[in-house]
């Protein structure tokens, strides 16, 4: 119960997506504390859960569902998506989505594997990023991406980084929120930080989230199989 109404003050409901007009699923997080003190403004009965729900975020270093999967919802664009949720395919010219968890402290990672060599950002974005067919992870402020195609790192500028990827290699996507930066691997070499000094703090919190070029494929796995690297 607590968690439930500690993750309704922080993700959109029903009646809040009716309100996002726009030709995507709008991404909004706001700030953390500012929810949970309206959650605790409107009833003293809030109080206790949402505090114990915070404290449990602290705890674990995640906000979210247990089992971590894509977060259908959050689609921009169109992906044909595998019944398990670990499978993408882009089928438009620029397909965003996110994981349904976030990650708010400690160190974190997932592995992608590639189905295709294109271009594709994967990366890490808060749910405030706004995506479009044109504009995908680290085109937005607050979300950092790297492209083995084009062989570059996107936060919305852009610099090199890292090695050109191929079909059927596995990126690994790391997060170190203590730290406050971003690394990658490409079959278990790591390349280095890619972004340092991420933004963090009260309100800031990270979800895993990729874009894909058109007829781009990827699998993804949070974990819940051994990781290859």
């Amino acid at each position: 119960m607590a968690t439930h109404q500690f993750l309704t003050s922080i993700f959109p409901n029903a009646e809040d997506e009716q309100l996002l007009a726009s030709s995507r699923t709008e991404l909004h997080f706001g700030n953390l504390q500012d929810h949970i003190k309206c959650m605790m403004s409107k009833s003293e009965l809030n109080r206790k859960p949402v505090l114990e729900a915070e404290e449990k975020a602290k705890q674990d270093g995640r906000i979210g569902s247990e089992t971590v999967l894509v977060d259908i919802s959050s689609q921009c664009g169109t992906m044909n998506i595998g019944i398990e949720r670990m499978e993408l395919e882009s089928q438009s010219n620029f397909s965003s989505i996110r994981a349904n968890v976030c990650a708010c402290k400690d160190k974190w990672m997932y592995e992608v594997l590639l189905g295709s060599k294109g271009i594709m950002q994967l990366g890490w974005a808060t749910i405030r990023c706004r995506f479009t067919n044109e504009e995908g992870v680290g085109d937005t402020a607050d979300s950092y991406a790297y492209d083995g195609h084009r062989v570059r790192k996107w936060n919305m500028a852009t610099g090199k980084y890292g090695e050109e990827w191929m079909a059927g290699d596995i990126i690994g996507c790391l997060i170190d929120m203590d730290a406050g930066t971003i690394s990658y691997s490409r079959n278990g070499h790591l390349m280095g930080p890619a972004f340092e000094d991420i933004k963090r703090g009260s309100g800031f919190a990270y979800f895993p989230a990729v874009s894909l070029s058109y007829g781009e494929v990827i699998q993804m796995n949070f974990g819940a199989t051994p990781f290859r690297y």
